[in-house]
């Protein structure tokens, strides 16, 4: 079982049996059986049974022929033929041996057939039967209700021990899967090990004992032990399928494609067969986006296997994704007809009607779900169906519903989450995960979507509960990658240094231990570039790469540490990201932006009206017209970039990205009456709509033109005109008025800020800052700054504007310690830090420390020639005081 042969193979064993009834007695049980073996050769089976049947006559005590008709006549299902055949053999054949090998086969059957029960009973009278048989006792170990009954495994196992002696192999392998199967796994684990590699050092070539090592290993989620283990027994039994599929699952986990390819390729070229090897290579090609091949394997396997729908399903779903409708369409037809109610083939035929733009019959299909079921799933997948059409309003309805009608059901609230999070919406997303959470809390996937939306909220509660959860679920998966990768993002957030090289290490370990977690290079790369290191950013792009040629992620750092050189070097890198899924809108906007930016306008333009032709119709259509829009208007055609943007408007009235590209467009060329008119309309038409005015106001104030800033304080009190409590609001025009000299109107601002939202710590330190640098009113900035500190003890800034409270109130010492810790806590290249510099230097001077204030003014002036940080009024300050105190002053 498991090998095809090939005609010459099929020849050989033809001439081989010639020669066997040559050599051998007429009539011999050996003769016969190899009369029996040409005639399956060629293809006579009935033959073969017939002939089989006199075999058995002839020889009633071997067993042998019993097998051999049962295996035969399991090919054209005759299921009550083989048992009644079996249990014939088992009344009439005397020899133990005999006796066990029947019941075995017999045994196999009933699990084929799903009659489990009936196998466990045939088991375990055989198993009293044969007292002394160890392999009845093992075949009777996989038995289900033996491995949920850990007391009766466990006496079986004894009973092995006890026939086999301490030094025996079997008993060890069975107690060490039987503690596998466990719930408690891990704490059996130890002594797993120890067993199965006292079996290793008796008999190396044990491959059942090394493959079972291997999955304990992986289980315990030391992945790449278990790979290195898989590959030993691989090495020693090259074509054994119980170790091969294993083996190429684990590396798969381990996104090792490329050596579980090549296994794979190994395995075909061997000829090996079995279902489960068709699935991991049909995987393969669909990873590879070789969907012709991975259809071709799904057409084989159903050919085979003609009734089996999971089959028929994955191929109607493959057939959507190659836009061969048609085909996907008749097959799903078919599978509708033999299961009306299945939600999976539901859920296919939605997704075939959304790719055809066919939203009627889509929405058609779900309230058939709806009507029949009435349940919650049925709710959520009307939910999402109108999510991907766009309607907003119609899923929000039905998530609500399905939780009204299934309040207890986590699932419901985790996609309700989900549908929030999507739309923005993070405070109600984390509400309703933390419904999830208390109905489900040792759920590890609804943890993981709780710590990804506490970690992302404004909130520093939240945060700080985000963080224990991570921390505890650390804990108690120490080896999961997901939530090393989430620690590693949150050590980010805090933006220490310390912090920063913590996350650093763990990401460094992840791509050491498992160097195909493209997650881990990338965020890598992008501590790069915060630091202002693009050069070291490319390296861990190219360094990744190695390892996984054809991630987007991967693709995408690349191409950024190009641009940053010149724009035109990233053009061939997005080019081959193009390639890899031509479908992708987002990397087509890419390339055209790119050309943009390296003056490239026409090749933009050619780009984005072919690619409109290909995605007509879709749900990227609109994007790829935002992106021409802004193509046009940068190649100098304005009425035709301004005829896009009034249809785009037009066709859905609220979505803002038209608006944000057009305000860009018009910030550049100074175009403010044309910028100021159309966000006024906006926000005219949207009142409630706060996000897209405050982000084209920050766009504005970020600029150094002084007409930018005033447009972009009038779109602030427009906003607040509409909204006179909207925080983010408040906070942009604080610190606008700030920057541009009005601290008095500021201070205001914050004031009401911190009434509305007393922990806010940005407000908090900025308006301490103008009570201690405009208005000298130290102490009540020093308390306002300790107020801080208590919600946040290691915000830098805040510990900075303590310590120039210090020095203002001449606390030299105090102001030290200060500026001091602030520059242990800023990352590098942080132009804060060239200031804080500064600050201790002016503070050392105080003490009339004045070779340790030279040091750190010499400092400040050599950073701020690399990462700048000082306003021209500091810079003029620091030049003063060096040249006093080099003079001796």
């Amino acid at each position: 079982p498991g090998v095809k042969l090939s005609l010459l193979e099929e020849k050989t064993l033809q001439v081989a049996g010639k020669n066997l009834i040559k050599r051998e007695p007429a009539g011999s049980l050996e003769v016969t059986n190899a009369e029996v073996e040409l005639l399956v050769v060629q293809d006579k089976s009935d033959d073969a049974i017939l002939l089989l049947n006199t075999i058995i006559d002839k020889f009633p005590q071997d067993s042998e022929p019993v097998r051999y008709l049962v295996i035969l006549l399991t090919r054209q299902n005759e299921r009550e033929k083989c048992e009644g055949i079996v249990k014939a053999a088992l009344a009439h054949i005397e020899e133990p041996g005999a006796q066990r090998n029947l019941c075995l086969l017999l045994a196999d059957l009933y699990d084929r057939w799903g009659q489990k029960e009936k196998a466990y009973k045939l088991l375990t009278s055989f198993a009293d039967k044969l007292s002394n048989d160890i392999p009845i006792k093992r075949r009777l170990l996989r038995c289900k209700q033996v491995i949920e009954n850990l007391k009766k495994a466990q006496q079986l196992v004894d009973d092995i021990k006890s026939l086999e002696g301490e030094d025996g192999w079997q008993w060890r392998y069975e107690q060490a899967i039987t503690w596998f199967a466990q719930e408690n796994f891990k704490d059996w684990y130890p002594q797993i090990i120890s067993l199965l590699k006292k079996n290793l050092l008796a008999n190396p070539d044990d491959t059942a004992s090394q493959t079972l090592l291997a999955q304990s290993y992986e289980r315990a989620g030391e992945l790449q032990l278990a790979i290195s283990t898989y590959q030993e027994a691989l090495t020693r039994a090259p074509r054994d399928i119980r170790i091969i599929v294993p083996a190429v699952a684990a590396l798969y986990k381990a996104n090792e494609y490329d050596r579980a390819d090549e296994i794979l390729r190994q395995a075909s070229n061997e000829k090996l067969f079995h279902p489960e090897l068709k699935r991991l290579e049909l995987q393969s090609y669909i990873r590879r986006g070789e969907l012709s091949s991975a259809s071709n394997i799904l057409e084989k396997l159903l050919t085979d296997d003609p009734n089996n729908r999971s089959i028929c399903l994955s191929l109607a779903m493959l057939k959507t994704r190659q836009n061969h409708f048609a085909e996907a369409d008749e097959l799903l037809t078919k599978l509708k007809v033999q299961e009306p109610n299945s939600l999976p083939v539901v859920v296919a035929q939605i997704e075939l009607n959304i790719r055809q733009d066919k939203s009627a019959e889509a929405i058609l299909l779900c309230d058939e779900m709806v009507n029949k079921f009435n349940r919650a799933f049925a709710y959520i997948l009307r939910a999402r169906t109108y999510a991907m059409l766009g309607q907003a309003d119609k899923a929000e309805e039905n998530f609500k519903h399905a939780t009204v009608i299934e309040p207890n059901n986590a699932e419901t609230w985790k996609a309700i989450s989900d549908f929030y999070r999507s739309t923005a919406q993070l405070d109600t997303a984390i509400a309703d995960i933390r419904k999830a959470m208390s109905l489900e809390p040792d759920n590890l996937e609804i943890c993981k979507r709780a710590v990804s939306l506490f970690l992302a909220s404004d909130n520093r509660e939240t945060v700080r509960e985000g963080k224990n959860i991570l921390d505890k679920a650390l804990t108690s998966n120490p080896e999961d990658i997901e939530l090393r990768l989430f620690k590693a993002r949150s050590l980010l957030t805090e933006g220490t240094a310390p912090s920063i090289e913590l996350a650093i290490r763990t990401l460094q370990k992840i791509t050491e231990e498992q160097p195909k977690i493209a997650q881990a290079w990338t965020l890598l790369g992008e501590i790069a570039f915060r630091q202002g290191q693009p050069t070291k950013a490319m390296d861990v792009a190219l360094q990744g790469l190695a390892y996984q040629p054809n991630d987007k992620s991967l693709l995408l750092l690349k191409a950024r540490a190009e641009a940053v050189r010149s724009p035109a070097m990233a053009i061939p890198t997005i080019k081959a990201l193009r390639e890899l899924d031509p479908n992708d809108a987002d990397a087509v906007v890419y390339l055209a932006n790119t050309y943009l930016a390296a003056n490239k306008f026409q090749e933009a333009v050619n780009l984005l009206k072919t690619q409109l032709v290909s995605y007509s119709g879709t749900h990227n259509e609109r994007k790829i017209n935002i992106a021409l829009a802004v193509a046009l208007y940068k190649n100098n055609d304005k009425p035709k970039s301004q005829e896009i943007f009034d249809s785009l408007y037009q066709s859905v009235p609220d979505d803002p990205n038209p608006l944000l590209a057009q305000a860009r467009l018009l910030k550049d060329d100074k175009l403010w009456d044309q910028l100021i008119q159309i966000v006024s309309n906006w926000c005219q038409n949207h009142p409630k709509d706060t996000r897209t005015p405050i982000a084209i106001a920050g766009d504005l104030a970020a600029s150094k033109n002084s007409e930018a800033k005033k447009i972009s304080e009038d779109i602030l009190w427009m906003v607040l005109k509409n909204d006179s409590e909207s925080i983010e609001a408040m906070s942009a025009l604080a610190m606008l008025l700030q920057t541009t000299g009005r601290p008095a109107e500021s201070a205001t601002l914050y004031q009401q800020v911190l009434v509305l939202q007393p922990d806010n710590v940005i407000a908090i330190n900025n308006l301490a800052w103008i009570l201690c640098e405009e208005h000298s009113k130290y102490q009540q900035a020093l308390e306002l700054v300790q107020r801080g500190l208590k919600i946040a003890p290691d915000y830098i800034d805040l510990i900075d504007t303590r310590g120039m409270v210090y020095y203002k109130l001449g606390q030299y010492d105090k102001a030290i310690q200060d500026f001091t810790r602030c520059l242990e806590l800023y990352p590098d290249g942080a132009p804060a830090a060239t200031v804080s510099y500064l600050h201790l230097g002016r503070a050392l001077v105080g003490l009339r420390q004045k070779d340790k204030a030279i040091e750190n003014l010499k400092k400040t002036l050599e950073l701020n020639t690399k990462t700048g940080g000082l306003s021209a009024a500091d810079l003029a300050d620091a030049q003063r005081l060096l040249e006093e105190l080099s003079r001796g002053g």
